[in-house]
């Protein structure tokens, strides 16, 4: 009887993964290492007065007794139109904050509103003040 001896296969380190995962490290530090005199002129604009950025919106504020006041002056609902295009006209920022007291008739908000887009308003902000 003849036995022969099982041959083993001999464990073997494969170095193509390897050396494919170096290859890629090598090319995304390549890539991302950023070289003087590298990157893009920008010519970007340059900005205005603060005061001009810092422009307060329009502020209509409702009271819980229902009287208007725009920018803390009283104005009554027929003039409120004439008032709101003075003010508009003379603003950089268009903006129009609408101010609401908790208990305020919902006509009165809606007309307000009304108003407000009758004098060329498009951009509004509504609060409700907590009165």
């Amino acid at each position: 009887m003849i036995i022969s001896r099982v041959k083993r296969k001999r464990f073997r380190v494969d170095m193509a993964p390897l050396i494919d995962v170096v290859f890629l490290l090598l090319i995304f530090f390549m890539l991302t290492f950023a070289m003087q005199g590298q990157g893009m002129d920008l010519s970007l604009p340059q900005s205005g007065s603060a005061s001009d950025q810092l422009e307060e919106p329009l502020t209509i504020n409702i009271r819980s007794d229902n009287s208007i006041h725009v920018d803390s002056q009283p104005v009554p609902l027929g003039l409120l139109l004439d008032k709101i295009k003075e003010k508009v006209q003379i603003r950089q920022n268009q903006t129009v904050v609408i101010e609401s007291a908790k208990k305020t008739r919902y006509e009165i908000f809606a007309q307000v509103l009304d108003v407000a887009r009758q004098a060329g308003i498009k951009v509004f902000t509504i609060v409700r003040d907590e009165e």
